[in-house]
């Protein structure tokens, strides 16, 4: 707060930003010509048009993201402890994610995949974002600010979008809830496909 009671200006740049970013989505969700949305894997049940499925709502650097829960196997702490080092260089990888008896996932920052470079929060020193995030298949995790409520959603609600573009991560808005709805496993083979090109 500054001396008169009101936000930082550093706060209110930053708060616009995140705004306008969210805008920027949203302006990118296009429903197809004949009503239906065009996924490359259609067999995914939370894609199906006809039922309810159930969202795990997240905060990554200001955004309110929304993830289907069964694309996540666990949510759990994060912090440096947690994390072993990951002898395969990903330029939004954190590390290996310390569990007892079972696979150590890569874990990502969630906040690096999404936003465009110029906006991602600087990492100014080792600790990572404080919750993470295990994807079905527990080979890789997302590294987030917040994991909120879980919610049910009707696809009549949703605001779907072509998957051909330049976020094939992102499947469409959420509009009651203010969320992109975002496939995980897409933004992680996005962000490899980006690494290798």
């Amino acid at each position: 707060m500054n001396n008169h009671g009101g936000p930082r200006p550093s706060a209110v740049v930053a708060t616009r930003a995140v705004e306008e970013y969210l805008a920027e989505l949203l302006d990118e969700v296009v429903e197809a010509p004949d009503g239906h949305v065009q996924h490359e894997d259609s067999s995914a049940q939370w894609r199906d048009r006809d039922n309810v499925f159930e969202v795990r709502v997240v905060t990554v650097a200001g955004l309110t993201l929304a993830i289907p829960s069964a694309e996540i196997v666990a949510c759990d702490r994060l912090s440096v402890e947690s994390l072993k080092p990951d002898l395969k260089y990903l330029q939004a990888g954190l590390g290996l994610l310390r569990r007892s008896n079972t696979a150590a996932p890569r874990v990502l920052d969630f906040a690096a995949l999404v936003l465009p470079a110029e906006r991602r929060p600087v990492r100014t020193s080792r600790k990572p974002p404080p919750h993470v995030l295990i994807l079905a298949g527990e080979r890789w995790a997302l590294a987030c600010d917040g994991v909120g409520r879980s919610e049910d959603v009707d696809p009549q609600q949703v605001q779907w979008r072509d998957r051909q573009g330049q976020r094939p991560w992102l499947c469409g808005m959420l509009p009651m809830l203010n969320a992109a709805l975002v496939d995980p496993q897409a933004l992680v083979a996005a962000a490899l496909l980006e690494e290798q090109g």
